[in-house]
């Protein structure tokens, strides 16, 4: 697997591309990764996901974003959905207004060599997101590469299986919900205050449960514990500089 950082570098072979945030890299991304996946095969190219660092929410500093999983945590994530290649483009206000024709061409054909590209059906891209699935298609007839398009996982109530979905189900304590929805548990990472037995959460741009009580695993420990969970967090009973936990499910 390869991570490369766009616009700086550029694809070394021509790809199969997903494009998205990936926040979480939840049930619909996972579906449209899949998709990349059997194309690649398919069509003997490599696999690639692009995404967007900082994503553009948090460019924009809109209102109550928060992550569910950091630039770090995506990588790891997107390596074991197999890709061969994972693109990350630098958001920054240049790129933010590039207006959809400019993007394709310096980023999708340009940069990242895409032959097919892979979408959810809500995507739009561009400046002041001018572009979407059907502007995509238009350009892909126009400059030789396919789009292919994802539906919607939607839930019998009618939701979408989204990222902002899951971060009101995290902050409501549905643990267990956004978790089948992530399909991996809800992971912080907290740092030990100096001698005492506190640790803090070392990223505050992620989305966090609400305090109360939830059965978690702890990646330095094979044991489940059940914990009263606030920010900052007291673990008398563990003395690391460093815990990453798993929060599997809500506790009476």
């Amino acid at each position: 697997m390869k991570v490369l950082y766009l616009p700086e570098s550029r694809s070394l072979k021509e790809v199969v591309l997903g494009i998205g945030v990936f926040d979480g890299l939840h049930l619909a991304h996972r579906r449209l990764l899949s998709e990349v996946s059997e194309l690649a095969k398919k069509e003997g190219l490599e696999a690639a996901a692009l995404t967007f660092d900082p994503p553009p929410p948090l460019f924009f500093s809109r209102k109550g974003y928060l992550l569910i999983t950091t630039l770090e945590e995506k990588i790891e994530l997107l390596g074991k959905l197999k890709m061969d290649q994972i693109l990350i483009l630098k958001f920054n206000q240049e790129i933010s207004e590039l207006p959809p024709r400019k993007f394709v061409e310096k980023i999708l054909l340009d940069r990242a060599r895409a032959r097919i590209v892979v979408i959810g059906e809500n995507f739009s891209f561009g400046r002041n997101r001018e572009g979407n699935a059907q502007i995509l298609e238009e350009l892909g007839k126009e400059y030789g590469f396919m789009v292919v398009k994802i539906p919607l996982i939607r839930l019998p109530s009618g939701q979408v299986i989204s990222s902002s979905l899951i971060r009101k189900l995290i902050q409501e304590g549905n643990i267990d919900t956004a978790n089948r929805y992530l399909c991996t548990p809800l992971t912080l990472v907290f740092e030990k205050n100096s001698e005492t037995s506190w640790y803090r959460l070392r990223n505050e741009e992620k989305v966090q449960p609400p305090p109360g009580n939830y059965l978690v695993g702890i990646q330095q420990s094979p044991r489940v514990l059940k914990i009263e969970y606030h920010n900052p967090l007291f673990l008398p009973e563990v003395d690391l500089p460093a815990i990453r936990i798993s929060f599997l499910q809500a506790s009476p």
